[in-house]
């Protein structure tokens, strides 16, 4: 068989949806590392990071969520699902930098009704 004839079924459940400006997963015991999300759906989120932060990412699994709208979302309990290079060909940077895909553990009420919130005023598209 062809690697051309191969399909991929898609995995996920939910739809991504990409995140507006200043939107961040925030890392850290004292949310000292800040992260910018790439895209998010009910079920999880991908962020890149810079390859320094990666000592943080392996030492908790909870992270929050900080958007410019004075949002805060924290004690989220994740589960890391991938994490490769992420080449960034318009950054001027030096730094090795990651994206790393992670689920959304338990969610309480709560967090769920947050996360909506998020989904519907923080997305380039409305979910």
């Amino acid at each position: 068989m062809d690697t051309e004839d191969v399909v991929f079924k898609e995995k996920r459940k939910h739809k991504r949806y990409l995140v507006k400006d200043r939107t961040f997963v925030v890392l850290g015991p004292d949310a000292t590392e800040l992260c910018h999300i790439v895209d998010i759906s009910k079920g999880g989120l991908a962020f890149r990071y810079f390859i320094e932060s990666k000592k943080l990412l392996e030492e908790y699994m909870e992270l929050g969520i900080l958007s410019g709208d004075n949002f805060y979302l924290e004690n989220i309990s994740v589960r890391n699902i991938s994490d490769r290079e992420f080449k960034n060909e318009s950054s001027s940077s030096k730094l090795m930098m990651r994206k790393r895909g992670i689920q959304f553990g338990h969610l309480t009420p709560f967090q769920e009704s947050q996360l909506e919130h998020l989904l519907r005023n923080n997305t380039l598209r409305e979910p």
